[in-house]
């Protein structure tokens, strides 16, 4: 399900591609309060990542090297000063 809102786009899978569901991506999942009633979780990078690698299309393609290049960038230790 996707969902067009002002601050952007946000699409909801109920069980991504190349993973087994919920189960499989909760240990790995951020909980991020989106109001202060409301929490959602949402998957790490690399399930994303295994998730647009396993559907295969066109736009998950594409988007893979941008994902890939983020997760470098993250998993990185910041510079000592």
């Amino acid at each position: 399900m996707n969902l067009t809102k002002r601050a952007g786009d946000l699409g909801v899978i109920f069980r991504p591609t190349g993973t087994a569901g919920f189960d499989d991506l909760r240990d790995g999942a951020t909980e991020v309060d989106v109001t202060p009633r409301v929490s959602v979780r949402i998957a790490s990078l690399e399930d994303v990542i295994r998730s647009r690698r396993a559907a295969g299309r066109l736009r998950d393609r594409e988007a893979l090297p941008r994902l890939e290049a983020l997760l470098t960038r993250i998993s990185r230790p910041p510079p000592a000063r």
